[in-house]
């Protein structure tokens, strides 16, 4: 079985409300219950477009200006370091605390609609380690770089039947040397790409940084698989929802997609696809199926959506219009609009999923995932808080739809002699 771990993790988390910047950050350390140890998080300069960051221990919360705080968002990264320090923190009060429930916890947050969650980065590390000289590795750089080298491999990181490129490089580590050590580090893909792999010495640079490791072990050889965007996303989303049994097997089987070392025959040499897979490569992998990632975008409530989008920019341009044109006037530029053929289409799906809105259950989706990771007493102030809001748009989705009855019977009298009164 592939035993992994995650090794790198970039959270990113947009509002769709205005907030103040430095107190969402407040409540996103509280969120992830750190807020005993606020006061050890270090204020320190922005990189990229975030005008600061916190950082403890590998773990940095990145702020936005704040008015990027809706476009931008906000930024949690843990290193390996990072990670493992979290858990370790956590699990004294919560003992079978895991990156499965960080990652539950975490998208949850986007069950309610007002949040957007996205895990952008996410990396996976493989490790073949050996204690003793008779153990014989599985991982081998020197059998790997060879084995590329002789194209005995298949992987979409190298096209080498049409355009004979290869997306691999070999490097030498500069630090590693200057230890008197070999530190081969194999990168397969591109870096920009949504998947990278890394295949590298880690006993050399664990030596050179002079890292605390066992004493014991002679070879240490970490691979390394790097995923972003939607393929980010994809594997958190299967961290989440498989079972901790069935979710080795399922990487085991992304892994072999993206790279599988091969031993070609004359009777597969014109197809590679088909020849079997290296008995060094099967013992590591431990698998001969492929499994594609793919990431299923949840469906959105199109009047949610409208409502929003016209709250942010369409209000405001409202507002000036109608001190710049009779309402009439306004009005009729409206009505006129509303004639169009894709207009009449999303009008359709505005109103029918704000129709359907007050049906779905309470209980909304999320809670369970919310459940396992809160306190009891945590848990319901949470539920009642949400139940608050749901009553309090339930209540103002009735009203509009009063009006927009009332509105079937004569819309331009209507609005023309209450427009004022609902701004």
């Amino acid at each position: 079985m592939l035993i992994s771990k995650v090794d790198w993790l970039t959270l990113s988390i947009k509002p769709s409300y205005s907030v103040n910047p430095y107190e969402f950050y407040l409540s996103l350390i509280e969120f992830f219950k750190l807020d005993d140890l606020i006061e050890l998080f270090k204020l320190g300069g922005g990189h990229g477009f975030y005008d600061y960051s916190y950082s403890y221990n590998n773990i940095v919360f990145s702020v936005p200006r704040p008015l990027d705080v809706c476009e931008q968002g906000f930024c949690i990264s843990f290193s390996g370091q990072g990670i493992d320090f979290y858990l370790e923190y956590l699990r004294k009060t919560i003992p079978d605390f895991s990156v499965k429930q960080l990652l539950s916890n975490f998208l949850s947050l986007a069950d309610n609609g007002d949040i957007k969650c996205n895990v952008s980065r996410l990396d996976m590390a493989n490790d073949d380690i050996t204690y003793s000289l008779n153990e014989k590795p599985l991982l081998n750089l020197e059998v790997i770089s060879d084995s590329i080298l002789k194209n005995e491999f298949t992987s979409p990181f190298a096209i080498k039947k049409r355009l004979k490129k290869y997306a691999v490089t070999f490097v030498d580590s500069q630090r590693a040397k200057l230890c008197g050590l070999m530190g081969n580090t194999i990168y397969l893909g591109s870096r920009r790409s949504n998947a990278f792999c890394r295949i590298y010495d880690k006993l050399a640079e664990s030596q050179s940084k002079e890292s605390p490791i066992d004493e014991n072990i002679n070879h240490w050889v970490r691979f390394e698989m790097e995923f972003k965007g939607c393929n980010a996303m994809s594997v958190a989303e299967h961290i989440v929802s498989l079972d901790e049994d069935l979710f080795p097997l399922w990487y085991a089987e992304v892994v072999n997609n993206y790279i599988r070392f091969i031993d070609i025959t004359e009777n597969n040499i014109s197809n590679y696809s088909r020849c079997p897979s290296k008995k060094w490569w099967l013992d590591f992998i431990g698998t001969v199926n492929k499994q594609k990632l793919y990431h299923v975008k949840p469906v959105e409530n199109f009047f949610d959506r409208s409502l929003r989008w016209q709250k942010k920019s369409v209000f405001p341009s409202i507002a000036a219009m109608l001190q710049c044109m009779p309402v009439q006037q306004y009005l009729m530029l409206v009505k006129e609009t509303m004639q169009s053929e894709s207009s009449i289409k999303r009008q359709k799906e505005i109103i029918t999923d704000f129709i359907n809105a007050d049906k779905h259950s309470p209980e909304l989706v999320g809670y369970e995932r919310y459940s396992q990771y809160i306190e009891d007493s945590e848990y319901r102030s949470f539920l009642l808080q949400l139940r608050k809001a749901r009553d309090e748009n339930i209540a103002a989705a009735a009203s509009v739809r009063k009006l927009l009855d009332k509105a079937k019977t004569g819309i331009d009298e209507f609005l023309d002699k209450h427009f004022y009164d609902i701004l």
